[in-house]
């Protein structure tokens, strides 16, 4: 049995019938370095007309079942590792309560009474998020809670939140229990809604913020159930500019590793800068990272053209900190027209603005390069600025 990484389809032959990706079958669980620590389904069933809500938890899944276990971690990492995601954390003086949740889990023995008590407090803080929505626009829906961890390294592992769609891509006994019914059955299609969290880097990191290590990342998947990301504090807040930047730095691994020359990169920064000015002037104060994609894949010459809607993928599938919709700040934008020459080290911070002309030594400009010295040379138009600097050579050559 395979399961397609582009569309999450089951089959049986090599290609995928659905959008012909080529697939990578599953690999024997004994050989894989991820393992499930615990695993819960809990069903919230819902009543609109009476307003009422009833939380349901399962049994712990019998982790001796490890093709389910292993196949749900699986797909859901390639899930996170290939969809549009968001990078967040949490604040310090945060009113949400799952940080603490999370602290006193990892505080405890991270046994099966312990995972229970997590879960269930994630309960509560779900339920009351759905009360505040308004039950009436909520409806019935399962989701799976994790724990799991690698088996090669001494770390705590990541906890996993993620509502499915159990018509399409998760079949449940329909008892009590709530187990998988078999790893044939799980098929995230229709993932609904899912949050990742790194327990070791929330441990490491919280309560300050790193906005480098954002530990925090969740998908936004058919279901538009706000209760679900407010419940677990996913905000997308944490990090527009460091996404900015990021996108930037992004275009520059892009182009080396697909061998593509300097020029594309330029062109491509160019456009991208002239997106964000567009976007400064117009009533949205968002761009998404489809949109960057499209003006940057633009710039790809006719012999790269297989190069085409690879851009985002290779966002994600190297987790670099980029999420899917940035809203910079004005000075944000305004910072990426200047070229930072600084070097703190040696006393000099120095700004070139893009729309400076600039020239190779001898060109006549007022900014010229000279390749030989690799030296910036700057005309200095200001006759009292002039004298100042003709000063201070005096005063250091004495």
């Amino acid at each position: 049995m395979y399961t397609c990484h582009n569309c999450d389809t089951s089959f049986s032959q090599s290609e995928c019938p659905s959008c012909d990706a080529i697939a990578i079958p599953l690999i024997d669980p004994s050989l894989n370095e991820l393992v499930a620590v615990h695993a819960v389904t809990l069903e919230l069933d819902i009543d609109k007309k009476k307003q009422t809500i009833v939380p349901k938890l399962g049994m712990l899944w019998p982790l001796q079942k490890e093709d389910v276990s292993y196949n749900f971690i699986k797909q859901v990492e390639l899930k996170f590792k290939r969809k549009n995601k968001f990078h967040s954390y949490y604040e310090k003086n945060t009113d949400n309560k799952i940080p603490s949740h999370i602290h006193k889990y990892i505080q405890s023995s991270a046994s099966q009474e312990d995972f229970k008590l997590l879960v269930k407090s994630m309960t509560s803080e779900l339920t009351a998020k759905i009360f505040e929505t308004g039950v009436h626009k909520v409806s019935s829906c399962k989701i799976v809670f994790m724990h799991y961890r690698n088996t090669k390294n001494d770390d705590f592992g990541k906890f996993l939140a993620v509502m499915v769609d159990t018509k399409l891509g998760f079949d449940f006994t329909t008892d009590s229990l709530l187990l998988p019914k078999s790893a044939a059955h799980i098929n995230l299609e229709a993932l609904k809604q899912a949050v990742s969290i790194n327990i070791d880097l929330f441990s490491q990191c919280y309560p300050n913020t790193l906005e480098s290590e954002a530990y925090l990342k969740f998908i936004r998947g058919s279901s538009s159930a706000e209760y679900f990301r407010t419940a677990f504090g996913c905000k997308e807040k944490s990090d527009n500019g460091q996404s900015l930047q990021n996108l930037y730095e992004a275009i520059s691994q892009f182009s080396v590793i697909n061998g593509l020359s300097s020029d594309f990169e330029e062109n491509a920064t160019s456009k991208l800068t002239g997106l964000l000015a567009k976007t400064k002037k117009s009533e949205t104060t968002s761009f998404s990272l489809s949109e960057a994609a499209t003006v940057i894949e633009s710039e790809l010459p006719k012999e790269y053209e297989h190069l085409k809607d690879t851009f985002i993928t290779f966002v994600n599938e190297n987790e670099l900190l980029i999420n899917y919709y940035i809203e910079p700040t004005r000075k944000q934008i305004e910072d990426q027209h200047w070229i930072d020459l600084s070097d703190e080290d040696h006393g000099l911070i120095a700004k070139l603005h893009c729309n400076n002309e600039i020239g190779n030594s001898g060109d006549g400009k007022d900014v010229e390069y000279n390749k030989q010295t690799k030296r910036l040379e700057i005309r200095i138009n200001n006759s009292k600025l002039r004298e100042k600097i003709l000063r201070m050579i005096e005063k250091s050559g004495s």
